[in-house]
Order: C-alpha cells, then structure tokens, then sequence
C-alpha cells in the first residue's frame, strides 16, 4: 500500500459533464472553443473540431479524430490532430501539434521568458499496442519535440508526469510462467523532456537492443515435494548507450547560476551532458550481460510462514569504466545475497460494533507482522557503475533488516440486502535498519519485499494510512522518518469530501524535508444551481509563505452546450491567466485534455 499514490482532485480542474439533452447528436463537429489570455504569452484562440463531424461520418468507439485549430494572436497559427483506434487485438494512438512560425514568448516554470523568432515548433506521439496471438504482442511508441522549451511552455504536465519520450520497438512473449522480450530503443533528439530524468540521473538509455528471458517460480522437485524450493531466473543480453542532455540551463531558462545550481548542480552556461562527460560518464556503446537467479524456500513454522532466500547476479561488460571509476579495474561484477522473510496473520471479529456516526457494522480486525533480514555482498560497489538500468547496476548491499506491522480493519456497509465489506482503515507501519557499508542512493529512504537489492537503504521508520471515514469520506496520510538525521525526510496528508452530489471539497498537505518545501493544496467544486458549476483550487508554500498557484473556473449550461470562464495565477513565473470555453452539451471530458498517449494525457 501506497498512501501518496492514492489521488486527490487538486491539480487540475475538472469537467463538470451534466448528461446530453434528449436527440441532441452527439457528433456535432464543434467540440470544444476557447479563448485564452496570459500576461506573459499573449492571446489564443483554441478550437477543436470532430473530424469524422466535419466529414459526415459517424464517431465511434473503434475510431476517433479530432482537430485542433488555434490562433495566438503573438504566436500565429497552432495545428495539432489526436487520432485514436482500436478493435479486440490492436490499440493505437497518435497525437501532433505544431506551430509553423512562432514569434510569441515561451513563460517556463522557473519565471524565464524566452522569444521565440518565427520558429517552426511541433511535438509528436504515437503508440501501438497489437496482441498478435495467445502467446505474442508487439508495442510500438515514437516521440518528437522540436526543441526543449516546447513541452514545458505547451505541455507541462507531459514534463511533470508521462512516462519517457522515446522511441521503441517491444515485442513480448509470455507463456506460463516464462517470458521472452526483445526491445529496441532510442531517442531523436539531443534533450530530454521528462522531469524526472533531467533531475536524476540526466540521461537516457538507448538499447540497441536488448534480449531477455525470464522464468518465474519453477518448481525444483515438482516429482519428489511440490513446492518445496522455487527457482527465479533471468538472463538479458545488451547493447547500450546514454543519451545526455545537452542544451545549456540557460537555454532551458535556468538565466543565473544560482537557479541552475539549485535545480541541476551546474552554473547556466552549463549543460547536464558537460557535467556527466566530468564526472567519468560516456555515451560510447557497451556490451552488457547479465543474469540473476533465487531459490525460495517456503516454509512454516506453526502459524508463521517462514521463507528463506537466496539470490546470486553476474554482470559482464565490456568496458571497465575506468574513467567513471579510476579505482575500479574488473569487467565483471558477482553479486550475491541472503535473507528470510517472515510473515503471520491474526484477526478478530466483533459483532457487537454497529455505530451511525463511524458507519460501522460489525468489525474484523486484521493484524499482519511481517519481518525480512537481509545479507548481500558484492566485488564493485554500485557506486562505481554507471547506471544503465536501476534494477542492475544500482542494487543494494549490506545488511538491512526490516520489521512490519500491517493492519486491516473491515467493515460492512449499506444496509439491509446491500450490505458489502469495505477496508475502513488500513495502516502499515515498518523500521528499517541498513548497515553502514550500504550505499544510499537517495535522502528518502525505501524498501522492495519481493527484491530487496532494489532498496534504498538507511535507518527509517514508515507509516502510511488510508482512512475510508464513510462513501463519501477518504483521508490518507504518509510518513518517512530518517532517524540518521532526526527529521521526516517525506510526509504527506490529505482528504477528499463528497458532501453531496455536485459539490466536493479536497486538499493536502506535503512535505520533502530535503528540498525544504512544504506545500499546502486545496480545492473545492460546487453546482450552484441546474445551470451553473464553480471550481477553485490553490496551492501554498508553507516555507516562503506565499500562494504558488491559485486558479478558479466558472461553467454555465444553456441548451446544447457549456460556457465557462476561468482565471488562474502562477506565482513563480508570474504569470496571469484567462480563458473563456465553449463546449457542445454531450461532449465528454474536456476535449483538450487529449488524455491517453503516455499515461495521464497531454493538458495544457
């Protein structure tokens, strides 16, 4: 259980969909009309129109075409296109926006304005997904941007939250408990666009290609115990090389070295790939090999399922890395470890529990100690590697010992004939100890069970809850004390209300002792009346003491469609924003949300 995975609506605003009226069509070309101001990128007017409308032809669930047609009164003419297809074996998905000659001004998350000089800027993305029989399904994905603003100043939240821009070739084979994969992957542009890449570690993995078979659980001595010892193996065959960023902070509008520092380590006139290429780091191809194997023993000792371990790998390249590593001289790097894992359950039932006020009848109480102790050993520290794959290079050593306690409470709720079980509350809390010989690769500790070598290790207590008050009542909640330093590293709270239908309140609280940031969200959504819907949201930084963010929406229906007016506030890069809507009554979802290619949709 995650509690920080658990979704809040505080982000973005939402579309109040009220259903169609009566023989209103629902393909009406016109899908969505906005007109747009920002006191930093000027004025647009943004149009998205059913193709399959303005064709005549009907929309249905296996094809879907839209057109985007905007104007910027700085920028010019925006074109873009969202197609999406789909029937029982095959799914794909394309969307491309372009601007053919952008005068206008780029505003970036770090309050730098950039002009832009009758440039021709476009993004790409496309996916395919085919299941080609029981056995086999092949994915193919591409991206382009044109330059390393595009996404940040048109969509941001692709930076924030998608999955990596890419280009790739996966072909999968699953049968039983084995499964083949062969992909290839690369990327077309010289910058990176993902967030999370650019913080850590700076660069891509390009396999050209890579090969691996894996084969889960096989049973050892099916004829002599079944069960008795499961054996876990891999293999994966390589051709790698990293892909750095190369464009300076300033470029990406990091102006002065103070703010290139903080978010990169680097002065502004400075790159991320100069960095790396400092740091030992190439973008020479490598030869990899490597393979994992673990026997599992399961075993019980009464009530308590005991289950031992053992795991070896072997990596080969063909590169020592002495640049990345001076010290370090070995091509081949064994790693092995041990460990067991302990686990039990109790649980109690209480008929007698039945309160209105907690919407609480009868209560079953389960209770889940849990412990793993862990032991491995390595001949090159993950340190001196550089990390191709997580899951590879950057495993964990050492000892680390890890006690837990997770507990379920279950309710029923509904009634008399509608009565159904509910997790009212779940809370786990655990303690890890690592050795001090194991490598931390971050402030914020974690710990994997199934692998423990995927661990950050350190000495840190977790306690995550998800509290399900009533149907309409969720409050969630996590926490990650660092006992090395004596002070939470991440925590996090919030709640969610559906007072009643058509009005909703929500906010949360988090906290990255690290960073020094503390942010406080909030938002609420409320229809006035039959014709009228209201939305704000806003966000505080608890540490310098000002609104981030604030943001308001006000939506009116008439008969066949749906006006709204927003006004939003960006405090960090200044920015003032307008937008007026027009909607056709029927449409679903906002229209330029596009959601779908990478994960959780390209928004504006």
């Amino acid at each position: 259980m995650d509690a920080d995975n658990v979704t809040l609506r505080t982000n973005n605003l939402p579309f109040f969909y009220v259903p169609r009226y009566r023989g209103f069509p629902e393909d009406i070309p016109l899908r969505d009309v906005r007109v747009e101001n920002s006191s930093g990128s000027g004025s647009a007017f943004k149009t998205t129109w059913s193709i399959q409308g303005l064709l005549g032809l009907e929309r249905t669930n296996r094809f879907g075409a839209d057109l985007q047609a905007d104007y910027y009164f700085d920028r010019g003419v925006g074109l873009g296109t969202k197609l999406t297809w789909q029937d029982v074996d095959s799914k794909g998905e394309i969307f491309a926006y372009g601007l053919p000659s952008d005068s206008g001004k780029d505003i970036l998350r770090s309050g730098a304005k950039i002009d832009r000089d009758n440039e021709t800027r476009d993004i790409f993305l496309g996916e395919y997904r085919l299941r080609i029989d029981e056995h086999w399904a092949v994915q193919l994905e591409g991206s382009y941007v044109s330059d390393e603003s595009f996404v940040d100043a048109f969509f941001r939240p692709l930076a924030q939250e998608r999955r990596e821009f890419t280009n790739r070739v996966l072909a999968r084979r699953l049968e039983d408990n084995t499964a083949l994969t062969i992909e290839a992957k690369a990327n077309f542009n010289d910058f990176l666009a993902n967030d999370y890449l650019l913080q850590a570690p700076g660069y891509a993995t390009q396999k050209l290609p890579e090969l691996m078979y894996t084969r889960q659980a096989d049973d050892l001595f099916p004829g002599l115990e079944s069960g008795l010892v499961s054996y876990f193996s891999e293999y994966r065959v390589s051709r790698l090389k990293l892909s750095f960023d190369e464009p300076r902070s300033r470029e990406r509008g990091y102006t002065n070295d103070f703010l290139a520092q903080r978010a990169f380590g680097i002065n502004s006139a400075q790159s991320i790939a100069d960095r790396l290429r400092a740091g030992g780091y190439s973008e020479s191809d490598v030869n990899r090999f490597d393979t994992r194997h673990e026997f599992d023993l399961p075993l019980s000792a009464g009530p308590v399922n005991v289950t031992p371990f053992a795991v070896g790998r072997l990596t080969l390249y063909d590169d020592d890395f002495s640049r990345f590593s001076p010290d370090e001289s070995e091509n081949a790097r064994a790693w092995g470890g041990i460990g067991s894992r302990f686990s039990t359950t109790i649980q109690r039932v209480d008929d007698t529990v039945d309160s209105r006020l907690f919407d609480l009848h009868r209560l079953r109480h389960i209770v889940e100690p849990n412990a793993t102790v862990w032991h491995a050993g390595t001949n090159i520290d993950s340190v001196n590697l550089p990390v191709y794959d997580r899951e590879v290079e950057q495993i964990a050593d050492g000892s680390t010992l890890r006690l837990g306690l997770d507990q379920t409470f279950q309710t029923q709720r509904g009634g008399p004939g509608r009565w159904h079980s509910v997790d009212v509350l779940k809370f786990d809390s655990s303690v890890v100890f690592s050795s001090g010989d194991s490598d931390q690769t971050s402030p914020v500790g974690r710990f994997v069970q199934f692998r423990p070598e995927l661990s950050n290790p350190g000495n840190y207590l977790n306690n995550e809850l998800i509290y399900q008050l009533s149907d309409t009542f969720a409050i969630t909640g996590s926490s990650i004390y660092d006992m090395n330093v004596g002070q939470q590293s991440r925590s996090s709270a919030g709640f969610i209300i559906d007072h009643w239908p058509g009005f909703f309140t929500d906010a949360e609280i988090r906290n990255l002792h690290p960073e020094r940031t503390t942010l406080l969200t909030a938002g609420a959504g409320y229809r006035l009346s039959s014709k009228y819907d209201i939305y704000g949201s806003a966000t505080f930084d608890l540490n310098d003491g000002g609104f981030q963010s604030t943001g308001g929406e006000v939506r009116r229906r008439f008969p066949g469609l749906v006006l709204g007016v927003g006004l939003s506030y960006d405090n960090i890069n200044g920015e003032t924003s307008f937008s007026f809507i027009l909607q056709p009554e029927g449409v679903r979802g906002q229209s330029r949300g596009l959601s779908g290619i990478g994960g959780r949709g390209l928004e504006r």
